[in-house]
């Protein structure tokens, strides 16, 4: 995908979805993942349900080390969902940071304990929090991180751990809203967001 938005992660699912715009904001009950939201009041409907439309689903994994020798891993997860058709516009959500100390990867419980902690306050490039990001139908990068979040809030309403084939999933369910930003300063109003995305750290 694009740089900067779609950096090449170290796990892509691909999983056809839906992106038809109906004319409700509730997500279909049937869905694996969805992102429902409004956008400066356009509606935005993005599901996987029969596996036929042209949208899929985006994890990526971003690791560091601090320290000398065996320092502090560092994991920051994101996850979304954006279209594939010529428009290829989509939605991501990021947080941060997990650490963990002496180096390696974190344990299934590390793992669920990053998820369930409280502080999804928004944060610049999600380093100590949540950050949403949008790619518009102009490849025009869009997201928390520029601007004031006065008012604006995120909170998961759903956190599912489930291990497959021994690697480690988290689904997650969220409610948000909160204001974009482009490199120019202008600004796009996100309300009654709804998610619905898998998380993984391995």
């Amino acid at each position: 995908m694009k740089q900067l938005f779609f950096l090449i992660p170290l796990l892509l699912i691909i999983i056809s979805c839906d992106n038809d715009e109906v004319s409700n904001d509730n997500p279909p009950s049937n869905a694996s993942d969805y992102w429902f939201c409004k956008l400066d009041g356009k509606q935005y409907n993005l599901s996987i349900v029969s596996g036929l439309e042209k949208v899929e689903t985006y994890l990526n994994i971003e690791s560091s080390i601090a320290g000398l020798g065996m320092g502090t891993s560092l994991f920051k997860l994101s996850s979304g969902l954006y279209e594939t058709d010529n428009n290829q516009s989509g939605f991501i959500i990021t947080k941060g940071t997990m650490a963990i100390p002496q180096g390696g990867f974190p344990s299934s419980l590390q793992f669920a304990d990053f998820m369930n902690d409280q502080n999804n306050s928004y944060s610049p490039s999600g380093i100590n929090g949540i950050e949403i990001s949008f790619m518009d139908d102009k490849n025009e990068i869009w997201s928390t991180t520029p601007g004031v979040q006065n008012g604006s809030t995120f909170r998961f309403t759903k956190i599912e751990p489930m291990s497959i084939l021994g690697e480690d999933f988290i689904i997650t369910e969220s409610e948000f809203n909160c204001a974009l930003y482009n490199s120019k300063g202008n600004m796009k109003l996100l309300t009654s967001g709804k998610a619905k995305l898998t998380f993984q750290y391995q």
